[in-house]
Protein backbone atom coordinates (compact mmCIF):
# COMPACT_ATOMS: atom_id res chain seq x y z
CA UNK A 1 0.00 0.00 0.00
CA UNK A 2 1.41 3.41 -0.97
CA UNK A 3 1.85 6.28 1.48
CA UNK A 4 -0.84 8.23 -0.40
CA UNK A 5 -3.30 5.35 0.04
CA UNK A 6 -2.52 5.11 3.77
CA UNK A 7 -3.07 8.85 4.17
CA UNK A 8 -6.33 8.62 2.22
CA UNK A 9 -7.61 5.79 4.44
CA UNK A 10 -6.67 7.61 7.66
CA UNK A 11 -8.24 10.81 6.36
CA UNK A 12 -11.47 8.97 5.53
CA UNK A 13 -11.71 7.67 9.11
CA UNK A 14 -11.13 11.19 10.49
CA UNK A 15 -13.77 12.55 8.09
CA UNK A 16 -16.28 9.87 9.11
CA UNK A 17 -15.64 10.61 12.81
CA UNK A 18 -15.72 14.41 12.24
CA UNK A 19 -12.37 14.65 14.07
CA UNK A 20 -10.10 17.67 14.14
CA UNK A 21 -6.83 16.76 12.44
CA UNK A 22 -3.23 17.96 12.37
CA UNK A 23 -1.98 17.69 8.79
CA UNK A 24 1.73 18.19 7.96
CA UNK A 25 2.96 18.79 4.42
CA UNK A 26 6.33 17.79 2.97
CA UNK A 27 7.08 21.53 2.62
CA UNK A 28 6.89 22.00 6.41
CA UNK A 29 3.52 23.77 6.34
CA UNK A 30 0.83 22.38 8.63
CA UNK A 31 -2.93 22.78 9.05
CA UNK A 32 -5.30 22.12 11.95
CA UNK A 33 -8.99 21.68 11.25
CA UNK A 34 -11.83 19.47 10.08
CA UNK A 35 -11.93 17.55 6.83
CA UNK A 36 -14.76 18.25 4.40
CA UNK A 37 -13.93 15.90 1.55
CA UNK A 38 -11.54 13.01 0.86
CA UNK A 39 -10.99 11.74 -2.68
CA UNK A 40 -8.53 9.46 -4.40
CA UNK A 41 -6.20 12.39 -5.17
CA UNK A 42 -6.85 15.18 -2.66
CA UNK A 43 -8.66 16.23 0.48
CA UNK A 44 -10.31 19.44 1.58
CA UNK A 45 -9.59 20.74 5.07
CA UNK A 46 -11.08 23.76 6.82
CA UNK A 47 -8.06 25.12 8.68
CA UNK A 48 -8.78 27.14 11.82
CA UNK A 49 -6.75 30.10 10.54
CA UNK A 50 -6.76 30.09 6.71
CA UNK A 51 -10.15 28.52 5.98
CA UNK A 52 -10.86 25.90 3.29
CA UNK A 53 -7.87 24.48 1.47
CA UNK A 54 -7.53 21.71 -1.13
CA UNK A 55 -4.45 19.56 -0.45
CA UNK A 56 -3.12 16.88 -2.79
CA UNK A 57 -2.35 13.58 -1.08
CA UNK A 58 1.16 13.40 -2.58
CA UNK A 59 2.03 16.67 -0.75
CA UNK A 60 1.07 15.29 2.69
CA UNK A 61 3.77 14.05 5.06
CA UNK A 62 1.41 12.96 7.87
CA UNK A 63 -2.13 13.25 9.17
CA UNK A 64 -3.10 12.60 12.78
CA UNK A 65 -5.88 13.43 15.17
CA UNK A 66 -5.31 16.91 16.62
CA UNK A 67 -4.10 17.20 20.21
CA UNK A 68 -3.54 20.38 22.23
CA UNK A 69 0.25 19.76 22.23
CA UNK A 70 0.29 20.41 18.45
CA UNK A 71 -0.70 24.08 18.81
Amino acid sequence: MTDEKKIQRKAQVFLDENSIVHLSLLSGTFYNGRLFEVTENYLVIHDREVGKKKIFLFDIKSIDEFTEEQQ
